[in-house]
């Protein structure tokens, strides 16, 4: 080509503003004049390329290598097998990995824009990159690991490929889906902290930038599980609990380093679970469901294309071609292998005849082109997108037909669109013929739409509802909600997908007629807010753990729909499916407080939301099976300790001489949703006055306590104090010992043991907690004592049954006040034994081999889990009452025991 040729093709892409300013023609000539292969109009894609420049001129040695894909792969091998320095500090072994990465995606990029590698190469030696750096990295985590803890890495860890990586097909600027196990939770420890150390290796962006993006996201779990899962757990997670979804990941499964034997043994243990061994028509129910929900998320071509997300796009071409695998695989055992790449899935379903031979070749030719695109795009900034704009587009498709392009430029264009709409029609036509029928095609429609028609009270039934009739009306109030006249057509169309993606849960829920009144509630609350659809619609996540809240109970839901605002506190805390322990709730206060200052009222008002955002978190994570009941009582405790501790620094001064204690729940860390905090307060009087300190105490206990338009902390209870009710609110510590040891009755005393240190004085707490225990070793379990815990049990169950005829969890016969009084009494007997905490107590004694602590520790928890479950309102499951009446019965026994015999045991 001559120059004046070249010349015209410049101007040309400069006039469609697809270039500007210097092409770089200097850069041109010199690789041109260097790489026999290369002509200059071969090279000008170049200029589209931000990322190959700049990595060019930046590692000019690259321009002096061997460019062809033969020579790229040989490099790659060859570094495969060069050692690197694992000895090294992390910043500079990241540097070296960084340079080898540029040194060698530079040439793949180079080969892409100039049409020199095809797609499979390109699949193939990204690929074969992506792995070689994987393992270098876990070569040099290996010797961390090594000297740190003095294990071998290769044998208590395994690393699975997943994704494009599994079936070696990645694109050019593609993250890397790993799954890592380890052998036993005796190294778990140390294996987790390579796989973080991998992490950083391969994904912090330093000045050199990145090597691979690495998403853990496809554990066992998801973002809510630890990093790294012993692999025996993990399989039984997959044989239990294991979704379509997660099947269709495995698919693309592949080791990739590690343990092999781990790797081969695993994947040979899951084929079962992967590759059913029958056609399987409820796996074909459960993927039409993920197909429904892609349509969601598939983008517009109005503005943009996407050549992922997009209709018709990449996602949509795989997930024909892995849930067709996945369902056929059952039927022909030859589809029953891991880590098949699309082409190849796509021959092993002609083989057999699953899809039509020309169906086949097209999908295939369309997939290849729309690979080829995305590798194109991708080269320009080494980015990892997919968003194709109308400059991109012709820029993409400039590369791919050269001179072609010019002239028929909206030709070109067209024809890839059409090309999406026929792979829009094939995968919406998917399974329906053979699988949906017009009837079940009718049935979603009339769920939504339809009035008092029979045939959709009957589908409605059939759907699970136990009054259709109701629902029927319900979901008619959210249409004329999503109706609402101020509502813009765009709010009203988003409003609708998420009315979906919500009905698809509830229909799916153990209580949908609830969830749904709760939802028409929430959904009305947030009318005002008409953004809010788009925040949800835009944040899916969010439907999964509304819908999860709204059916664990009204307590949750009732925050959302009388305070909507609070959504948007749920996307700024992060992570709502986790356990933090105290350290993380400390780093989320400061996440949701830091901004207040010295504003007490705005410091309580940010402290409201935070509270709001960690209980829902706890609830969340308790409705998940990530933490039991002792999980949330220690959590929300661990919450309260924070908001009294920051409460008492935001009214300021010195606290010098004055500690606050807790007491009951708080006391014992067994704090519970909707809990009242007990507290008492008790100062030196050497150093303050009764007035200084108690206008101290009431400004905290108002601070706590006061209501706002996001409610009040907590309830404050101080009956506990010395004198109870009617003495003063802060006791001096002198008072405070003499009340203890003359005037306190047995059941007071046992409402002391549980007295923890708050806040305040540290010094003073220690005094006080020092009385305590030495207060506790006094007590005698004569028949005195025991008859007055007697009578205290008597009166108290006299009025609960006088007060109503129901059973209550704490105060009835064979509760909670009961394993409480029995618990004390054989910590009596057993000195060694001091625990404030009931489950702690009964725990140690339960393994020192005392069958009644067995009895009583299972009670407690059964009793903790029952009062969860009435606090966050969602019920008992079935056998719960049948349950109770044994575990009431049993604990009956124990305390008549102890309450009647226990001076002779």
């Amino acid at each position: 080509m001559s120059l004046d040729q070249l010349e015209t093709i410049i101007n040309y892409l400069h006039d469609r503003g697809l270039i500007s300013g210097t092409v770089c023609m200097d850069l041109i000539s010199a690789l041109a004049s260097k790489h026999a292969g290369f002509g200059q109009k071969d090279l000008l894609p170049v200029c589209f390329s931000g990322y190959l420049r700049s990595a060019l001129k930046k590692y000019q040695d690259i321009q002096e290598t061997d460019m062809d894909y033969r020579s790229i792969s040989a490099d790659i091998k060859k570094l495969e097998k060069t050692g690197l320095d694992n000895e090294c500090g992390l910043e500079t072994f990241q540097k070296i990995l960084r340079e080898h990465r540029h040194g060698i995606f530079s040439r793949i990029a180079l080969n892409i824009l100039t049409g020199r590698m095809d797609f499979r190469e390109v699949a193939e030696v990204q690929t074969l990159a992506a792995e070689v750096l994987i393992k270098k990295a876990f070569g040099y985590c290996s010797s961390v690991i090594l000297k740190k803890y003095g294990l071998v890495l290769r044998d208590i860890l395994v690393v699975f490929g997943m994704g494009k990586l599994g079936a070696s097909e990645l694109n050019f600027s593609s993250d890397v889906d790993l799954v890592a196990f380890c052998v036993s939770d005796d190294v778990k420890q140390a294996a987790e902290e390579a796989a973080r150390l991998m992490l950083r290796v391969l994904s912090d962006n330093t000045e050199d930038g990145f090597v691979l993006r690495v998403d853990y996201e496809l554990r066992p779990g998801g973002q809510s599980a630890p990093l790294v899962s012993n692999i025996a757990e993990a399989f039984s997670y997959y044989e239990g609990w294991g979704h379509t979804w997660e099947r269709l990941a495995w698919l693309k499964a592949r080791y990739i380093c590690g343990s092999p034997d781990m790797a081969e043994k695993f994947l040979k243990e899951l084929k079962p679970f992967v590759f059913r061994k029958f056609l399987d028509y409820s796996t074909i129910e459960e993927v039409r469901s993920i197909k429904k929900l892609m349509k969601y998320q598939a983008g517009s071509r109005l503005a943009e294309y996407n050549l992922k997300m997009g209709e018709g796009g990449i996602r949509e071409l795989e997930f024909c071609a892995v849930s067709l695998l996945l369902i056929y695989s059952g039927r022909f055992a030859e589809l029953q292998e891991y880590s098949l790449d699309f082409l190849r899935i796509m021959d092993r379903l002609q083989k057999f005849r699953v899809l039509p031979k020309p169906d086949i070749t097209t999908l295939k030719d369309n997939y290849v082109y729309l690979r080829d695109m995305e590798h194109i795009l991708q080269c320009f900034d080494d980015r990892q997108t997919y968003n194709v704009d109308k400059k991109q587009m012709e820029r993409i498709l400039f590369v791919k037909h050269g001179k072609e392009f010019i002239g028929n430029e909206s030709a070109m264009v067209e024809k890839f669109y059409k090309r999406a709409e026929w792979n829009r029609k094939y995968f919406n036509g998917l399974f329906t013929d053979d699988v949906v029928s017009p009837e079940e095609q009718q049935r979603e429609k009339l769920l939504l739409f339809g009035g008092s028609n029979p045939d959709r009270i009957k589908a409605l039934s059939v759907t699970g509802f136990e009054k259709p009739e109701e629902a029927a009306l319900n979901i008619d109030a959210i249409n004329d909600i999503l109706n609402y006249k101020y509502f813009s057509v765009n709010i009203r169309e988003k409003g609708f997908l998420v009315v979906e993606l919500f009905l698809s849960r509830i229909m799916n829920a153990s209580g949908p007629d609830k969830m749904l009144l709760t939802l028409k509630r929430f959904l009305n609350a947030i009318k005002s807010r008409p953004t809010l659809f788009l925040l949800l619609y835009e944040n899916k996540d969010l439907i999964d753990l509304f819908a999860k809240l709204f059916e664990g109970g009204l307590y949750f839901a009732e925050m959302f729909i009388h305070h909507p605002e609070f959504i948007d506190t749920m996307i700024m805390g992060g992570e709502m499916v986790t356990q933090k322990g105290k350290g993380g709730i400390r780093q989320s206060y400061g996440l949701f407080c830091s901004g207040a200052g010295s504003d007490v009222e705005a410091k309580m008002e940010s402290m409201k939301l935070f509270k709001v955002y960690e209980e829902s978190r706890i609830g969340l994570s308790y409705l998940s099976s990530l933490i039991d009941v002792s999980g949330v009582n220690a959590e929300l405790s661990f919450l309260a300790d924070i908001i009294v501790r920051e409460s008492m620094e935001g009214i300021g001064g010195d606290w010098q001489g004055m500690a606050v204690m807790g007491l009951g729940r708080l006391g014992e860390r067994a704090v519970n949703f909707g809990s009242d905090l007990d507290l008492i307060f008790v100062y030196d009087e050497t150093m303050h006055s009764p007035e200084a300190v108690t206008r101290k105490m009431q400004r905290l206990v108002t601070l706590l306590s006061s209501q706002s338009r996001y409610g009040k902390l907590y309830s404050i209870d101080m009956d506990l104090r010395p004198s109870g009710h009617s003495g003063p609110l802060a006791a001096g510590f002198g008072t405070f010992v003499k009340y203890h040891n003359e005037h306190n009755n047995a059941w007071e005393k046992i409402a002391f043991w549980k007295t923890r240190f708050i806040g305040g004085d540290l010094h003073l707490g220690r005094r006080i907690i020092k009385f305590k225990n030495s207060h506790i070793k006094g007590i005698r379990p004569d028949k005195e004592f025991l008859q007055s815990l007697a009578d205290v049990r008597k009166k108290v169950l006299d009025e609960n049954a006088a007060k109503t005829g129901i059973f209550n969890i704490k105060y009835g016969s064979g509760a909670l006040l009961d394993i409480e009084y029995v618990t004390r009494i054989m910590q009596l007997f057993h000195k060694r034994v001091s625990c404030g905490s009931l489950s702690s107590a009964l725990s140690i004694m339960s393994r020192k081999g005392y069958r009644d602590a067995e009895v009583l520790y299972g009670a407690l928890m059964f009793y903790r889990r029952m009062e969860t479950a009435v606090r966050i309102n969602s019920g008992t499951d079935q056998n719960a009452e049948s349950e109770m009446l044994p575990v009431r019965g049993t604990v009956e026994n124990i305390v008549n025991k102890y309450l009647k015999y226990g001076t002779e045991k």
